[in-house]
């Protein structure tokens, strides 16, 4: 079986086995189950296209024994294919141009999280969908071509707007402070030396952290081509550097006092699990008035949770839009 579908094309799954088995596949955008049977003995699956009605959805597969239905066998995301043919294209014909028109992308930076944080990336990648926005989704599975995934995507020209979950801390121990993300693909900082032509006298070294991937390699710093970078990582907005290498200018940038681009993250650490914290609700909430048209301190302000909400309010951050009344999840201009 292949962990990606193709728009158009059934889907297939083979394997030897025996016993009885219940197969369901369930479309997260539109929170329904769109193909649901049975098989016996060895396992020859079918699932029609039309059990994927969201070209740029994605959709939980899971396959359970019948005497064991809480413990599958199977259990696993698939989402569109991903493939340089598909965004720039190839050849001749159709696909001269490219046939996927991404504006955005939504990346997952560790398999636990993609459990842990499904309801924030569900939410996030719904969102999109549901605005035209013909997301791309880069899951752990990519793992060590995480990173180029993620660059074929964020340097398209279409793309303006990233989601991503992960971990992330605003530095690495006994280093000096860098933002980075973790990743399939290691850890991917800021900036590094080599992405400065003219290192500083005062530069400091991160050792061998240095031959790590950064953000300022894509090229983004002092452009716009990024319109919304939002990263649900701890510690991903306590700094400026992370923001500024995605291309966002800070709070005190000349210009237009609404902005046209917005960096958002947590200043401090924010909980995995929604045990007290209901960081996880929140966002869920969050994105789902984003996608109705809220603006971006509306979307917050009204969804905050009881218990929780003051946590929440102070953790969350922002920059490049000074007045976020005026910041609206859209495409291609925010406000």
């Amino acid at each position: 079986m292949d962990e990606s579908f193709t728009p158009g094309e059934d889907y297939h799954i083979m394997a030897l086995g025996s016993g009885n088995y219940d197969i369901s596949v369930y479309d997260i955008v539109n929170e329904t189950t769109t193909y649901s049977n049975t098989s016996t003995g060895e396992i020859n699956i079918t699932v029609p296209t039309a059990s994927f009605p969201e070209e740029y959805g994605a959709y939980d597969f899971k396959m359970a024994p019948q005497s064991a239905s809480d413990n599958p066998l199977f259990n696993f995301l698939i989402r569109r294919k991903f493939s340089y043919a598909e965004l720039y294209g190839t050849g001749g014909g159709a696909k001269a141009a490219g046939s996927w028109v991404m504006k955005m992308v939504v990346s997952i930076g560790g398999k636990k999280l993609e459990k842990a944080k499904e309801k924030c990336w569900r939410a996030a990648l719904r969102a999109g969908v549901k605005k035209g926005f013909a997301p791309g989704i880069i899951v752990p599975s990519d793992r060590k071509d995480w990173f180029d995934c993620l660059a074929l995507a964020l340097t398209f020209e279409h793309c303006k707007i990233w989601y991503h979950v992960g971990h992330g801390n605003y530095k690495a121990l006994w280093k000096p402070e860098r933002t980075f993300i973790s990743t399939p693909s290691g850890k991917v900082f800021s900036y590094l030396k080599k992405d400065l032509v003219s290192p500083p006298p005062d530069y400091e070294g991160m050792g061998g952290y240095e031959k790590n991937h950064s953000i300022a390699e894509l090229g983004f710093y002092g452009t716009d081509e990024l319109i919304w970078v939002q990263i649900n990582a701890c510690y991903s907005c306590r700094n400026l550097d992370f923001p500024v290498y995605c291309g966002t200018p800070n709070d005190d940038f000349p210009g237009d006092p609404i902005g046209d681009q917005v960096y958002i993250g947590w200043k401090n650490s924010a909980l995995v699990y929604d045990i007290l914290g209901n960081y996880n609700q929140f966002e869920y909430d969050y994105w789902k008035d984003l996608r109705y048209g809220a603006m971006l301190r509306d979307a917050v302000m009204d969804n905050l949770p009881p218990g929780g909400g003051t946590n929440i309010l102070e953790n969350f951050r922002y920059f490049g839009v000074i007045h976020w009344q005026f910041a609206w999840f859209r495409h291609p201009n925010i406000n």
